[in-house]
Parts: structure tokens; sequence; C-alpha cells
């Protein structure tokens, strides 16, 4: 429907600019040169096609357009050109050109069928020209009276105007495809994201789903064990509370996995306050490191998950050797912006390109960095209809998490 509204939009521009030079060309023609043309029934003719223009402007406006409407505006078209040239020379008029431009935008504009059906109209209103005029017994002597070189300096004219509104419509075709080809590619990496996102899903699923009973297991005789060997005051009890610490750890790991795939099964979005997520994300950190300095704003979030994503960005900028810490916002009419700006290391330009690429990592090879931190964070912006933008220099890093407003 937009791609229908805004081809409706063009076509009203296109034939507004195409009736403005036409009207300017009757003028040329009569003032311009010896040859006289009926001015007012011209720029009648002229007059019907801008009502028809202005019909097209207020069907832009609605948000259920025929299909048939922009082929009908050809058409009406192509039989307004031919009354205008049958005033105006008939065949010998070297504008009959236009039928050209009519039937190029018909083929840009409107499906197969109906270009065809555009292009028929077209043909037929040239051959009515020749019909017409070999009816008039005017037209020959008219003809006579225009010498050859006008008749050719006509055509070196129309055809400039021709192809520049041919080349103007053309090149925004280009331009059309070119963006359209480059929202495909976005969508086509978002999906390849989006595939690799699930993949981690349910990679981590298993690990937690294979992992959560044998793991459970090994907690609670840890535990016992722990109790037996403090009733005996036997000294491997250190070694018994290492074992079930480090149980517990794992639990965590897979829980922070589960959560950092960039969705937690059965989590909805909820209206929550931005400072309330905040809290949540960076109350494992030094509170002398991280500052926070936001408008009070709602957000509709899965609200974990987005904890999550934020606690990632605060522990990447402390990985990166920063000192301080800041969360700032920025709010527009349809974005609230959250901001994390560190003065640490900074990154390139290559490494800030490829950092939002999975398992890209500057950390090394631990299996505590597996370069999805940022990735999950894109993924999620994503998934709520927001952005992230990293800028980054010597001086350190910012990343801009774009909210839609609720």
């Amino acid at each position: 429907m937009r791609d229908s509204l805004n081809t409706i939009s063009w076509l009203a521009r296109f034939r507004w600019a195409l009736l403005f030079a036409q009207s300017a060309l009757i003028l040329i023609v009569q003032y311009g040169t010896p040859v006289s043309v009926p001015v007012k029934e011209l720029h009648l003719v002229l007059g019907v096609a801008a009502l028809t223009n202005l019909g097209l402007w207020w069907a832009s406006k609605s948000k259920d357009l025929p299909t048939v409407l922009v082929p009908l505006i050809l058409t009406v078209d192509c039989v307004l050109l031919t009354i205008g040239l049958n005033m105006s020379g008939g065949p010998m008029n070297p504008f009959t050109i236009f039928y050209v431009v009519l039937v190029a935008l018909a083929a840009f504009l409107t499906p197969g069928l109906m270009t065809w059906a555009v292009l028929v109209v077209a043909i037929a209103g040239y051959a009515a020209l020749y019909y017409l005029d070999a009816a008039d017994p005017h037209a020959h002597h008219q003809h006579h009276a225009i010498s050859m070189d006008l008749h050719i300096d006509g055509m070196w004219f129309a055809m400039a105007i021709a192809g520049a509104f041919i080349v103007y419509f053309l090149t925004t075709l280009r331009r059309r495809l070119d963006e359209r080809e480059a929202e495909l590619a976005t969508l086509r990496e978002q999906h390849a994201n989006q595939e690799k996102l699930v993949s981690m899903t349910s990679l981590a699923a298993g690990a937690a789903h294979e992992m959560a009973t044998p793991l459970a297991s090994i907690s609670i005789a840890s535990k016992e064990l722990e109790l037996e060997l403090e009733r005996r005051g036997d000294e491997l009890l250190a070694e018994a509370k290492v074992i079930r610490e480090q149980t517990q750890r794992c639990e965590a790991v897979l829980k922070r996995l589960a959560n950092q795939s960039g969705h937690v099964p059965g989590e909805s979005r909820q209206k929550v306050a931005i400072n309330d997520i905040l809290e949540r994300a960076v109350a494992d950190f030094d509170a002398g490191i991280v500052e926070i300095d936001v408008e009070p704003q709602t957000v509709c979030v899965p609200v974990d998950t987005t904890v999550e994503a934020i606690r990632e960005l605060v522990k990447n900028s402390i990985d990166a050797q920063a000192t301080t810490v800041r969360v700032t916002s920025e709010t527009t009419p349809d974005c609230y912006t959250l901001k994390v700006t560190d003065n640490g290391t900074g990154l390139s330009p290559s490494i800030a390109k490829r950092a939002i690429d999975p398992f890209f990592s500057t950390k090394g090879d631990s299996p505590e960095h597996m370069g999805l931190g940022l990735f999950i964070v894109l993924q999620l912006m994503q998934s709520l209809g927001g952005d992230l933008k990293i800028e980054s220099d010597n001086h350190g890093t910012t990343i801009s998490l774009g909210f839609l407003r609720p």
C-alpha cells in the first residue's frame, strides 16, 4: 500500500511538470514562431488534464486505491494528447513523441497487461491523427505553409523535451530500485542474523535442559558431602565447598546464556520505567564507575532481556579499561535514545564495524567472551523496532540504543 501511494504521489508531481512544460511550449510556438495554434482550446485541454491531476492528488490521500487508477490516468493522458495534437498540426506535430513518454510511464508504473492497454490506446490515438488529418481539407494547406526547417527544429526540440522526461523517470526508477535492493539486503541480513539467533537460542535451551539435571544432582550431592565432612571435621571440607560453588556457577552460566540468547522463553513486553531497568542492570558494578543521568521514561520491552543487554554494554565498557561509564538519554517525539558512554580504549573504525558480528571478540579466546554481546543487543533492538549505533574514537566509545516511544 505504501508503494502504491508513493507511485500515485510521484505520478501527480510528474504530470504537473508535464503540464507546465506543455503550457510553456504552446506559448513559445504561438509567440516565438510563425505558426499559429489555438491557444485557448489547447489550454482548455490542459485544464481538463489539470482537473484529473487534482483528482489523482485527492485519490492519493485514500488508503483504498484501485489498481486500474494509474493506467486509467495514462489512458486519459493519451486521449487528451491526441485531442491537443489534432488541434496543432496532427501527425506532423513533432510532439507526437510524447506518446512514447506516456507508454514508457505505463511500463514503469503499471502491470504488464495494463501497460499493453495503454500502448494500444497510444497507437490508436496516433492512427486517429492520420485519419482526422486526411479528412480535414484545410490540413494539407497548413502543412505546406510550415517550412521544413521549422518542422526539423520542432522535432529536435520535441526530442530534447521528451528525452529529458524519460531520463528523469528512468533515473527515478533506478534510484528506487537501488533503495529497494538496499532494503532487501538489510532484510536478508536481519533474517540471517535471526536464523543465527534461533540456532543459538536452541543451543542454549538444549544445553540448559541437558545439563540442568546432572548439575542439580551434583549440587545436592556436594551439599550432603559438605555437611558430612563438616560433621567429621575433615580437611577436605574446603574442596567440597569449591565443588558446590563451581556447580552453582555453572547453573548461573546456563541461566545467563539463556538470557543472552536474546529471548527469554515466555517473556512478553511490559511497560516499565527505564530507571528500574538501569538499576537492575548496573547493580553488580561499582557505583563509583557507573553514572546514570537519564530523563524519566516508560518503555515497552522484554524486561529481563533488556536488563541483560544493558548490563552487557556496561560490562564491555569496563572490560575496555574504562574508569567512567555514563548512561544518558535523549528524547524526541518518536524515539527515546539511551546512550552508554565510556572513556575506555575505544575501537578503530574497522573493529567498530565488525563489533556487531556474531562470535567476533577483541577479548581473546576465553570461554567467557563468546563475541555475542553486541550481536544479541542488536537483535533485541531490531525486534523492538529500534536501532543500535556505535561511535568510537581514541577517547572512548558511545553506544546508542534507540527505543520507539510507546
